[in-house]
Parts: C-alpha cells; sequence; structure tokens
C-alpha cells in the first residue's frame, strides 16, 4: 500500500473514491489502481495489427495507452498524438483509451513543439 491510512479511515476513502467512480470523475483499474476521468497524454501512435498503442512522452506512465480498432482516428506508426483515457482494458492491466487529435508525424518539423504545447495545456489561440 502506497498511502499509510490507519484502518478506520480506510473505509471513508473507499466510500469517496466509490462515489468519484460512480460520477464519473475518476476510473478504477480492477488492480486498484485510480486515474482521473478523461485525463490526455501525448505520445507517439504504434499500431499493432488491428488495434494499437500510445506510448507516452511523459516517462512518469509507466504503460502504455490501449487503442481499440476503430478508436485511432487514422493515425500510423510514427505519429505524435492526444489520446484520452477512457479506462483500463478488460484484463485491468493497462489503460485503455482513443486517439483525440493526430498532432503530425514526430519526425515533421515543428511536432516537437507542437507536442510540448499540447503536452503542458498551453493555449494555441491568442486574442488579436
Amino acid at each position: 500500500m502506497l498511502l499509510n491510512i490507519q484502518r478506520v479511515d480506510r473505509n471513508d476513502l473507499n466510500k469517496v473514491l466509490t462515489a468519484l467512480v460512480n460520477q464519473g470523475m475518476i476510473i478504477r483499474s480492477t488492480g486498484g489502481r485510480y486515474i482521473k476521468s478523461g485525463y490526455k497524454i501525448v505520445g507517439d501512435y504504434v499500431r499493432s495489427g488491428s488495434f494499437g498503442f500510445v506510448v507516452s512522452d511523459d516517462k512518469k506512465l509507466k504503460s502504455d495507452i490501449f487503442i481499440p480498432q476503430g478508436k485511432d482516428l487514422g493515425a500510423v506508426t510514427g505519429h505524435k498524438v492526444v489520446a484520452e483515457i477512457t479506462g483500463f482494458s478488460t484484463r485491468g492491466n493497462s489503460p485503455e483509451g482513443i486517439i483525440t487529435e493526430i498532432i503530425g508525424h514526430k519526425n515533421d518539423p515543428g511536432v516537437d513543439v507542437l507536442a510540448l504545447i499540447k503536452a503542458f495545456g498551453v493555449p494555441t489561440d491568442f486574442p488579436g
């Protein structure tokens, strides 16, 4: 257990976490991990047969994001993409998501800068 929580407080914590899951604010894996619902990551798309994965640019995210068939916006291996985590795979081990945006091919000029802009949520439209 990562948190040192008194036994008497664990029931309260479980009630709060269950309420957040029921409200759709967080997602729980079968392994007991939680992640914010709608969490977006930037990374490289890798196609594997009829499905794909997003390898996050943020190395704190330890597992790749599974992208089911039809949820990839037509991305191909090498595209830098934005993916939204929608849940966990049926086995519960890895996050599952959808591609919400294709930034461009990772080797194209300027894609690295756009990826950083997307990762840090910097606005791309400025008042004129």
